[in-house]
């Protein structure tokens, strides 16, 4: 979903940070595209509750999919979901302005 400005997607976002992508781990594998948590060195968080380090569950990226890659070292803003207890992103719901 593309939102017409950054005030509109932070409005109606959950959680927002800045931070270092440091590790990953796959969830599972259902013969579908797998599901990880990407761990997270948080820098700066903009919206939500203030943590030193988060895990963030995602589909890997694959072709005409939600999916998304973190790369380990990379820093990111990340804005994510929260569903089943868990917090939770995609290409969806990465920063499209």
């Amino acid at each position: 979903m593309r939102f017409r400005s950054a005030a509109e997607r932070y409005a109606k976002a959950q959680l927002v940070f800045i931070g270092r992508a440091d590790g990953r781990d796959i969830l599972h594998r259902d013969g579908g595209p797998p599901t990880a948590a990407t761990r997270f060195v948080v820098q700066r968080t903009l919206k939500g509750e203030r943590q030193q380090v988060r895990k963030i569950v995602h589909s890997e990226e694959t072709a005409g999919m939600c999916g998304i890659r973190f790369r380990r070292g990379q820093t990111y803003l990340v804005i994510a979901y929260r569903a089943e207890g868990r917090w939770h992103t995609n290409s969806c719901s990465a920063p499209q302005f």
